[in-house]
């Protein structure tokens, strides 16, 4: 079974489970409400107080409470097998109610068609559908004509309130068209379930499609809200690059396809490490990667966050690196850079086409910054920014000073840190 015709099995399993406990519930209300009028019942008719099959409805009740809880704890594991003994239940109640008149018929007892009760049997069968299963409404109707015919069969082995054919074709025709309602009322609730059903599962596969070409939150956010407009709002957030060293002169060396797929495995091995800690992955960018944290929900530790996960990408990278060995395949290297600013977040474009990222001079200093930690061989650099927001984080390797860092393409240099080693 595919993962979207189990996840449609699934959400109509649980259809079937919040249908059964609501059946559940109502039948313990109706079944509170008989046991009073039974107690006035037998107040009334002492007789009948002192003999077995005056007690035996309140025995049958009591009996139907105690399954019906047994059923609501089966539903958590098996349903169907609950769902199947609750059918069954009904039919079961209503014939216990109504046994004792006809094995022990009073004087005003005119056979079980003119009971009142009988006609309970009409109303399981109708409920039944709310279970939104056609077998089980099949199991219904079986269940309770079987249990109609047993009360005409003891009619007419105890010579009382025999039944004339007009009243069997009157009851035969109630039972069908109640059967034929039930059915067509499920099948239609099992298509309007089944139709909603569907509707998630491709909601959210057109999600998880989204997902792959922006962040998840984002695919979200795009989902549940309005249609995206250009534009954006001011907003603190860290930012973090990465980009393998050497790699184009690698790329040169390699078949395209080979580089895709080694460009791949490492992706595959270092990003987990930036979603961990809350990253949102911003783009690609060829053996580059950006990455915003703190967006679109504000945090209030970003820049501890991106240190961390800076940190983790070179140990997922020295991971990686002894498979690639493995394989006889060189190891890589790669630069980490990470700063802390405000920029403006949100959507850059036109209405045709735009994309959700954040635009600004902290993006530029955090870009140029990973080039300083390529032309100063360290792991990770680290801009004042981010240390004066995170002050002492414990569990970090510690920082080494690099002084003021010429950025190319802005006048004024930037304070920065280097981290050494991981």
């Amino acid at each position: 079974m595919t993962t979207p015709d189990r996840a449609m099995t699934e959400f109509l399993e649980r259809a079937l489970a919040r249908a059964e406990v609501s059946v559940a519930y109502t039948r313990l209300v109706v079944i509170a409400l008989m046991v009073v009028e039974e107690v006035l019942f037998l107040a009334r008719r002492p007789e009948l107080a002192r003999s077995f099959l005056g007690w035996m409805p309140m025995g049958v009740m009591a009996g139907g409470v105690g399954v019906t809880l047994l059923a609501l704890r089966q539903l958590k594991r098996a349903p169907r097998a609950a769902f199947r003994v609750s059918v069954a239940l009904d039919a079961i109640l209503i014939l216990g109610v109504s046994l004792p008149p006809a094995l022990s018929p009073p004087a005003d007892y005119h056979g079980a068609f003119h009971h009142p009760t009988f006609a309970f049997f009409l109303i399981a069968i109708a409920a039944s559908s709310l279970r939104l299963s056609r077998r089980i409404v099949r199991l219904s109707i079986a269940c309770n004509a079987a249990s109609g015919i047993l009360l005409n069969v003891i009619d007419s082995a105890m010579g009382t309130g025999v039944a004339t054919a007009e009243e069997w074709v009157i009851w035969v025709v109630g039972f069908t068209a109640a059967g034929f309602i039930a059915d067509a009322a499920a099948l239609r609730a099992r298509r309007l379930v089944h139709e909603g059903a569907s509707a998630a599962v491709l909601a959210e596969r057109g999600r998880q499609a989204l997902g792959i070409y922006v962040s998840e939150e984002v695919a979200a956010a795009a989902i549940a809200g309005e249609a995206p407009s250009p534009g954006g709002h001011r907003q603190a957030v860290a930012i973090l690059f990465s980009d393998l060293r050497g790699f184009s002169a690698y790329a040169a060396t390699v078949a395209p396809e080979k580089l895709v797929s080694e460009l791949n495995a490492y992706l595959d091995a270092v990003v987990p490490a930036v979603r961990a800690e809350g990253g949102m992955v911003d783009k690609y960018i060829g053996d580059a990667v950006m990455v915003i944290f703190g967006v679109p929900t504000p945090v209030p530790d970003a820049a501890s966050r991106a240190l961390r996960a800076a940190v983790a990408m070179h140990r997922a990278l020295a991971v990686h690196n002894e498979a690639r060995r493995g394989r006889g395949l060189a190891p890589l290297e790669q630069g980490v850079s990470v700063h802390f600013g405000e920029v403006v977040v949100g959507n850059i474009g036109t209405a045709e086409r735009m994309q959700y990222t954040a635009v600004g001079d902290a993006v530029n200093v955090a870009s140029r910054l990973q080039e300083t930690a390529r032309d100063e061989r360290v792991a990770i650099v680290v801009s004042a920014a981010v240390a004066e927001v995170i002050g002492t984080v414990e569990g970090l390797p510690p920082f080494r000073p690099l002084g003021a860092v010429p950025i190319r393409g802005r006048a004024a240099p930037v304070n920065a840190y280097a981290i050494d080693r991981v």
